[in-house]
């Protein structure tokens, strides 16, 4: 499993046009989360579909609210 900073080392991050993120329950996550904590987020899925890629993350975006 990889992290969320670790991820955006590879290809399929770096060539994405738009980078999508939900949370483990579905739920959009927005800019309100600082990068410190979404990097260090293990990314559990991901699928690339026209230029648009789509993450999962492990936690909860309520841990967050």
């Amino acid at each position: 499993m990889l992290t969320y900073a670790e991820f955006k080392r590879l290809d399929v991050y770096k060539t994405a046009d738009v980078v999508e993120i939900f949370d483990e329950n579905g739920v959009e996550i927005d800019d309100n989360i600082p990068e410190e904590e979404l990097n260090a987020m293990d990314v559990t899925a991901y699928s690339v579909k026209g230029g648009w890629l789509t993450l999962e993350v492990a936690e909860s975006i309520a841990e967050f609210e």
